[in-house]
């Protein structure tokens, strides 16, 4: 009855045996479902593959349907369908969904439904069971909620992952392209929150396309304020800027910058303020590459002191002004003053993240490289723990690392410690 398809018939033995039901019970129930849409006028609109999929995916269903699944069990299978074929941590999407226990998972393992990969400490479903999920349980912002707001609190508050993130970017990608859309105000701001922090971690390849997607919703709901079009213009100046075409993403965040002055000053909240403070770093940072320094200070300066006057200095985003004033100061040379804001940029990672944080393992580098002017001890140091956190975090092809290796290659030639030298100029090309 179900074709010989292996995936199938294993499924329905998995079945048998988690649920009790009789071979003859489920047998029937297979012949009285409609299930025999090889015969008559619909086949006609089916090429074989596709014939044979929808063949399938009405026996998966069906048997998702005999099982009776409980409604957290329900609920795993609807969430799990969001994430990527590849698989989710099995406690990351644990503590995503705020299980108490991996029980219902487990059960659902037992039933052949969730594909448990022991060896990578991974769960999944095969893509066929995955459509079935999705055609059943219609995964969506709001009956999604727990976990789409779990990732979006990783966004909110990136630096702090100890792992190589690739498990959250996969899956914050994958729910973005597959979840339904039926509560466009959060779904937009969970993309607008999920872009710097892909961007943060040098996913640059989906930028464009999740820039994109950011614009269609505002577009189709009509969510255009004016702090959504201002930060969809530093969206695209960004993608100028990786592009190193920095006269299109200077005009852009000006225009950015123009609309946000247009509200009054009564009406700045400290959200609209800290956005305003962002756009003014983030023209500074495209004027330090135009290498007009004075400008780039000069709203660096009025970046820092919007967030003095609306008192937002806890914000993840002043950590990157600080560092972007800790390179201007080094390319001045005006090391004083640039260990200072590394020490205000040090005190603060430490109080809300620690030191095994991302942010921690780039202040480090910040330090070391201060410090080779003066200290080579400490910058080795400084070094070397960077690169020891960064490439726990990233691996070693990103340009943080390759940073390092450049910087410690550096050292090691100054103190003609030749080997020490090659090794980290082999990393550097490698």
């Amino acid at each position: 009855e179900l074709k010989g398809h292996t995936l199938t018939v294993c499924l329905a033995a998995l079945s048998l045996s988690a649920s009790g039901m009789e071979p003859e019970e489920l047998l029937f129930e297979l012949r009285s479902c409609g299930l025999n849409i090889h015969s008559g006028e619909a086949v006609e609109i089916y090429k074989d593959e596709e014939f044979s999929e929808a063949l399938m995916i009405e026996h998966l269903r069906k048997l998702l349907q005999l099982n009776q699944l409980a409604t957290e069990q329900m609920d795993i299978l609807r969430n799990l369908s969001l994430l990527p074929n590849s698989g989710v941590l099995k406690n990351a999407f644990k503590k995503w969904l705020k299980l108490g226990t991996l029980n219902e998972v487990n059960h659902l393992v037992r039933y052949g439904f969730i594909m448990d990969d022991k060896e990578n400490k991974k769960i999944s479903l095969h893509p066929l069971i995955q459509d079935v999920a999705m055609l059943e349980t219609m995964p969506s912002v709001s009956n999604c909620r727990t976990m789409i707001d779990s990732l979006h609190f990783i966004c909110l508050s990136h630096g702090l992952e100890v792992k190589r993130p690739e498990n959250v970017i996969q899956s914050l990608i994958s729910v973005a392209e597959r979840v339904l859309m039926d509560e466009p105000e959060v779904y937009l701001l969970f993309l607008q929150d999920m872009l710097p922090y892909l961007d943060k971690y040098l996913v640059m390849d989906y930028l464009p396309k999740l820039t994109e997607r950011i614009a269609y919703t505002m577009k189709k709901h009509g969510l255009d304020s004016i702090c959504d079009r201002a930060l969809l213009l530093d969206y695209k100046a960004e993608l100028f800027v990786i592009r190193k075409d920095y006269g299109n993403a200077l005009k852009k965040r000006l225009k950015a910058l123009e609309l946000l002055d247009s509200i009054p000053l009564s009406d700045m909240d400290a959200k609209t303020a800290a956005l305003l403070s962002n756009l003014h770093n983030n023209i500074s940072n495209v004027y330090l590459f135009l290498k007009n320094g004075k400008e780039a200070a000069e709203h660096l300066k009025i970046a820092l002191e919007i967030r003095g006057e609306y008192g937002i200095f806890e914000s993840h985003d002043t950590l990157q002004q600080l560092m972007n004033l800790t390179n201007m100061l080094i390319l001045s040379k005006d090391y004083d003053l640039a260990n200072q804001a590394l020490s205000l940029y040090e005190s603060l990672v430490l109080e809300h993240e620690g030191n095994n944080s991302f942010d921690y393992a780039i202040c480090q580098m910040g330090k070391g490289i201060v410090a080779l002017s003066h200290n080579p001890e400490k910058a080795e140091l400084c070094l070397l723990e960077a690169e020891q956190k960064i490439t726990s975090i990233m691996g070693t092809d990103n340009d943080y690392s390759k940073t390092c290796y450049r910087y410690l290659h550096n050292l090691y030639s100054r103190w003609h410690k030749r080997d020490k030298a090659l090794e980290y100029r082999n990393k550097t090309l490698t």
